[in-house]
């Protein structure tokens, strides 16, 4: 699960050029929500409603992806499962920005999919009309009765579900450009160690108390900020676990009835069951964060030799402990094992 959550409204598009719903000028105040985006819109105004979403394809086409969306991108792919990008927008601007459709949770699905209601096969249309790719038909059925793949009011959301998950082991919330009229956003902040909420202004819906940090400022002007404080929020969680290895071997050393001596292989098997249950406790540790600390934990025990020039047994100890992490702690070995 992640440890980092970054929970993304119309708010973070806005500067795309992408129309929001509920500002001044928005979408709903152009159009009836009733009508285009109900669960009876489909059915009472059917072809009012996929025009509706045409449009709104269409109009994604020359859209490009803000800073924010860029910097957040980045960090994922940097932490992988230690970052939820998870947003409630339905643009494709975070995959535009370089994200996989797999490296991000869509709420309330995405523009340039479409659904058949027969067979329920979700799968691209690009930018394209629903009745202009392939002829208008399902690529799996061939039925005529497709829908644009979004979730509409009275819908049931399954990827809520994912949220609800991530939610459990969160240990920073970062919500950004969202009036909390949709999610209760506040309903997360109890459960949270430490939260930022940023938005252009307060929100009705949102109090703002409950957050660690308010930013209320355009997303591209606190996106800098932002990024720090999740880096720093990963960062934290490698230094524990580095400080946590090195405790377990020095006390394995310093107990007489477990010395280390590395004269037999019993010695580098028992460093390696005790470090490795340390490791695989901690969920989601991706290759990077164990490299980073392996490294860590050679500098320190580098500068532990260094210290201890004069005392040969010392030397030659750290030289061993030194060798065991330089050529033998392995990532993939432990999880295969």
């Amino acid at each position: 699960m992640a440890k980092v959550i970054v929970l993304s409204g119309a708010g973070i598009s806005a500067e795309s050029g992408i129309e929001t719903f509920r500002d001044s000028n928005g979408l709903w105040e152009k159009h009836k929500i009733e009508e285009v985006c109900s669960s009876s819109s489909l059915i009472d105004n059917r072809d009012k409603t996929i025009d509706f979403y045409d449009t709104r394809r269409s109009e994604l086409k020359n859209k490009e992806p803000n800073r924010s969306h860029k910097i957040l991108a980045n960090l994922k792919k940097e932490y992988k499962n230690n970052l939820a990008i998870i947003t409630q927008n339905v643009d494709n601007l975070f995959e535009k920005a370089g994200l996989k459709s797999d490296e991000i949770v869509h709420l309330h699905g995405l523009l340039t999919d479409a659904q058949c209601e027969e067979c329920n096969l979700i799968y691209d249309i690009g930018y394209s009309k629903l009745s202009d790719k392939f002829n208008g038909k399902c690529p799996n059925c061939k039925s005529l009765k497709l829908k644009p793949h979004v979730v509409m009011f009275g819908e049931k959301a399954p990827m809520y579900d994912k949220l609800y998950e991530e939610i459990k082991d969160c240990t920073l919330l970062v919500v950004i450009g969202t009036s909390g009229s949709v999610i209760n956003v506040d309903s997360f902040t109890p459960y949270i160690k430490k939260s930022i909420l940023n938005n252009l202004e307060p929100s009705k819906a949102i109090f703002d108390k409950l957050y660690t940090k308010v930013l209320y400022k355009k997303a591209t002007e606190a996106i800098d900020e932002i990024a720090l404080d999740i880096e720093k929020e990963l960062r934290d969680r490698v230094k524990s676990l580095t400080e946590s290895l090195i405790e377990k071997t020095l006390n394995l050393q310093s107990d007489e009835s477990a010395i280390l001596t590395f004269n037999q292989s019993v010695d580098r098997d028992r460093l390696y069951s005790h470090l490795s249950q340390i490791i695989k406790r901690e969920e989601n540790l991706t290759e990077s964060e164990f490299n980073t600390i392996i490294t860590n934990l050679i500098v320190e025990f580098k500068n532990r030799r260094d210290n201890k020039l004069k005392i040969t047994e010392k030397r030659e100890h750290y030289n061993k402990l030194l060798c065991f992490f330089v050529n033998e702690f392995n990532f993939n070995s432990i999880y295969e094992s």
